[in-house]
């Protein structure tokens, strides 16, 4: 958590070193029966406004089921072990070194979509101090038992006194064991449902838990706490921003200094750290909110990056910015290069002049063999003049080409398999998925239709701006 141009409290002081003195390389090591030769990945959330993912570390299983991850980082932050249908989380601390005893996994027999992501099961023998990942899973099974058996008095009754009770059974539980990064953990885990239960005190609970607190940023229930506590906010509950303040400083300003100062008649937003995360979190509503300018919130995006202060909301600008911006029409397409089933390599720049009519399938999909019998006709009625691309996902090339062959299919067919950036980059998670492509290389439509929607009227509406 590094800040720009600002001074240092004692407070800030403490937690900044603190941050500093604990950095350090961490180890992961483990064994994973049944991913033999697949590729695992260490991943972190970039950040929990965005919530872009960034690689740390990425190595292929042995063939004894063995692996190992490494990372550098600051301050214990949760990462994210993640191979094609499973994932798990892990809490890790700087400089320590964790070992995975993880149950069998099924990756070969898989066919399924890659949302559907199962548990992996693991167990972490001699988990090194302060014994993050045991305190908070001690607590998870602690908190959904008192949930389940309280839900009566919680949610009908609104009674607060049961979570005063049940803070005072976690403070025994795991008296002399908690890490400050766990406390914060269980604190703003009872402060959401608090809130969940009495938002009428939102002044009390601001004034406990954000007004001059420090920002966790990689404390996913501070995190979740603060954006159940501002969802909306903006929109519908402030008394002192109205939604026509927004409209005319989002739409007829386009500044972000404006719209800073708009916010800070908000008597909650007065801390500058607190305004800038808030708009943050709101500005992809705004967004999606179609009574605002889209242009001018991504320029208001743009300033930020530029001005702001601090050095985290920077960067959250940008992977917002990212995230509101890529794979929407008019953005480039992901740029790719993969082998054709027909023994040569080929890149998107390959195909330029024509728009392009890019899939993802797999053969084991009957919801993808179904719509390929309507793109045969398809391409024999556009193919001249767009360029057809199917990607495979299966895991053989043998079978994707016995079965381009037994259909008869002419258009060009690329081999992915299972690998995850061109995944990643076009954000697929089920298939068969469609996006059209116009001749420079920019999205057009993003998902497209599918050929059993008729696409064909938007190919000649595409082919005839071409031609003008």
């Amino acid at each position: 958590m590094i800040f720009r141009n600002m001074r240092l409290t004692p407070l800030f002081l403490f937690f900044f070193l603190s941050s500093q003195l604990l950095a350090g390389p961490v180890e992961i090591k483990g064994v994973l029966p049944g991913a033999e030769n697949s590729e695992i990945r260490l991943l972190k959330f970039a950040d929990r406004i965005s919530f872009r993912t960034e690689m740390l570390d990425r190595v292929i299983i042995s063939d004894s089921a063995t692996f190992s991850l490494n990372c550098d980082i600051d301050q214990t932050i949760m990462v994210i072990i993640d191979i094609d249908y499973y994932s798990a989380i892990l809490y890790v601390v700087p400089g320590a070194e964790y070992f995975l005893e993880c149950e069998p996994v099924d990756i070969a027999g898989q066919y399924r979509p890659y949302y559907k992501k199962d548990r992996i099961i693991y167990k972490l023998p001699g988990e090194p101090e302060p014994f993050v990942n045991n305190q908070i899973d001690t607590f998870e099974n602690r908190y959904a038992d008192f949930v389940e058996k309280e839900m009566s008095g919680l949610y009908h009754k609104r009674n607060l006194s049961f979570l005063t009770e049940f803070e005072s059974e976690l403070d025994v539980l795991l008296e002399n064991e908690k890490s400050e990064f766990v406390k914060s953990f269980i604190r703003y885990r009872m402060a959401d449902l608090k809130f969940i239960l009495a938002p009428a005190k939102r002044i009390q609970f601001f004034k406990e838990y954000i007004d001059k607190q420090p920002v966790l940023y990689e404390n996913p229930e501070y995190m979740a706490f603060f954006s159940s506590f501002f969802d909306i906010y903006l929109l519908q509950d402030s008394k002192f921003v109205s939604r026509r303040d927004l409209q005319f400083t989002i739409n007829n300003l386009g500044n972000y200094a404006a719209l800073l100062d708009t916010l800070g008649k908000d008597t909650l937003l007065r801390n500058e750290v607190v305004r800038e995360l808030v708009l943050l979190q709101t500005i992809k509503q705004f967004y999606l909110d179609q009574s605002f300018n889209q242009s001018n919130l991504i320029s208001i995006l743009d300033q930020m990056i530029d001005r702001t202060k601090f050095e985290i909301h920077r960067k959250i600008a940008a992977n917002l910015r990212k995230e509101l911006t890529t794979l929407t029409p008019g953005s480039y397409a992901p740029y790719f290069e993969l082998p054709s089933l027909d023994g040569d390599t080929l890149s998107i720049t390959d195909f330029r002049d024509k728009p392009i009519y890019l899939s993802f399938f797999t053969t084991w999909s009957y919801a993808c063999l179904a719509e390929f019998e309507l793109m045969d006709s398809l391409y024999h009625q556009f193919g001249s003049q767009i360029d057809f691309i199917t990607i495979s996902l299966d895991k053989s090339t043998e079978v994707v080409d016995r079965f381009r062959n037994e259909k008869h299919y002419e258009w060009t067919f690329l081999f992915n398999g299972s690998g995850y950036d061109l995944i990643h980059d076009y954000r697929i998670k089920t298939f068969p998925f469609f996006i059209l492509i116009a001749p420079d290389g920019r999205i057009a439509d993003y998902p497209a239709y599918k050929p059993s929607e008729i696409i064909a009227d938007r190919f000649r509406a595409v082919l005839k701006n071409k031609d003008q």
